[in-house]
């Protein structure tokens, strides 16, 4: 018996020890919320009280609560949110009891009134990808994952702006505000992030080692002049090389610069950057398309007016032309061999 009685005792302490958790369901807690609201509402802090109210219907969902969600969300101008929740209000007292459904008269009449008269001014929002998207690209508005099937859809929004974000694996994402006015129906073309350009070490991979060009041995006896022709001629190489290549990462980001510094004024931080290196890159790549070309003219002349005996007689000059360098702030080329 003792034992028994120690036990009943105890529960009470666990019960007080244990944290009271608001959990769908918890009318106490939303009776509370409710009472709360009431008043910051009736102020006309819609800001306060609207969250408090949609926090106790999610407690305790009553229809009374609902209506006067609907109400809170209407005059703060949230009227997508309003036009849901008085229809959802009145589809609940649809269903009621005669009995039940007299008691809630007025406030159905005038939630029929309200969802008529704002319909006409509920602003749709549709967001676009573009047909080449890649798997596991995700759009975001306002924190919620839009569906695929959702988007190109026109879907209803509160007035105001709206945090857009696009990610794409292996991609840093792209963020944007988009701003709905009242019976607006916009459309936002969204833009995919710029690919990641490729680092120094790839390019030089790729370009530095692939552009060395070997010579078969010349006779002896074969013009000195051949030398230069070498040399210029591989300058101009590594010169249309560089050109080619910053033109290139340069055009990468366009999309990133127009979305980012509409009409050439850059609206953030990163947008300037990139703005920048891209003008780098794009003066460099000049740079380089000039030296190409010069290297180039000059290696024809001087094979047109070549003439001497070789440096060297037996061994042919040899001459190596190479990228050794590139990224966002420029370009370092080179030539080296054997004469």
């Amino acid at each position: 018996m003792t034992r028994i009685r120690f036990t009943l005792l105890c529960i009470p302490g666990v019960l007080l020890l244990a944290p009271r958790v608001a959990m769908a369901g918890d009318p106490a807690a939303a009776d509370a919320l409710f009472k709360r609201a009431v008043p910051e509402f009736e102020a006309g802090h819609f800001g306060t009280a609207c969250p408090m109210l949609e926090e106790s219907h999610r407690l305790d969902p009553k229809a009374g609560t609902l209506f006067t969600l609907a109400e809170c969300h209407a005059q703060w101008g949230k009227i997508a949110s309003a036009l849901v929740e008085y229809r959802s209000y009145i589809r609940q007292v649809d269903e009621m009891a005669p009995d039940k459904r007299d008691k809630h008269e007025p406030r159905y009449r005038r939630a029929k009134e309200q969802a008529a008269a704002i319909e006409p001014h509920v602003p749709e929002l549709s967001l676009a990808l573009p047909a080449d998207a890649p798997a596991g690209t995700k759009v975001i508005r306002n924190g919620n994952e839009v569906s695929r099937p959702s988007l190109g859809l026109g879907v209803p929004v509160d007035p105001g702006e709206h945090e857009i974000v696009v990610e794409v694996p292996g991609r840093e994402a792209v963020k944007r505000t988009v701003r709905v006015e009242r019976g607006e129906k916009a459309r936002v073309d969204l833009v995919l992030p710029a690919a990641k350009p490729a680092s120094t070490n790839d390019i030089r991979g790729r370009v530095g080692t692939s552009s060395a060009e070997k010579h078969e041995p010349t006779p002896p006896g074969a013009s000195g002049g051949r030398t230069g022709i070498y040399v210029t001629g591989g300058i101009g190489i590594a010169g249309i090389a560089v050109g080619a290549i910053t033109g290139g990462l340069a055009m990468s980001k366009t999309s990133f610069i127009d979305e980012h510094c509409p009409n050439k004024k850059c609206l953030d931080k990163e947008g300037k950057e990139t703005a920048d290196n891209a003008q780098t890159l794009a003066m460099v790549s000049t740079i380089g398309f000039g030296v190409g070309i010069a290297g180039a003219a000059t290696a024809t002349i001087l094979a047109l007016v070549s003439g001497g005996a070789d440096e060297k007689k037996g061994q042919a000059p040899r001459v190596q032309a190479a990228v050794i360098g590139v990224d966002s702030a420029g370009a370092v080329l080179g030539a080296k061999g054997v004469f």
